[in-house]
């Protein structure tokens, strides 16, 4: 126990585990690498249907700037994915 921090730790199968102040284990290395793998991986499927959905409305006549609005994002971020096709 830190009475400075106010974090606690205790000893389990050869790990030392850590808590916040408020009684939540702190996240190993390993744990915080696997979350931002994941992270990565969701905002890469996200990035590829926006670049779907982007082609998609272009392709039915909507103009950049009505893409735009419809999806929230910027026209240069519509005319980014334009130019990558």
């Amino acid at each position: 126990m830190s009475p400075l921090l106010g974090i606690q730790s205790s000893q389990s199968n050869r790990d030392l585990e850590i808590y916040t102040p408020d009684g939540q284990r702190c996240l190993s290395s390993i744990e915080i690498n696997q979350k931002m793998i994941q992270q990565e991986q969701q905002a890469n499927a996200l990035d590829e249907k926006i670049r779907s959905a982007v082609i998609n409305l272009l392709g039915l006549g909507l103009s950049v700037e009505q893409v735009s609005v419809a999806l929230s994002i910027s026209v240069e971020a519509v005319l980014d994915i334009t130019t990558q096709q």
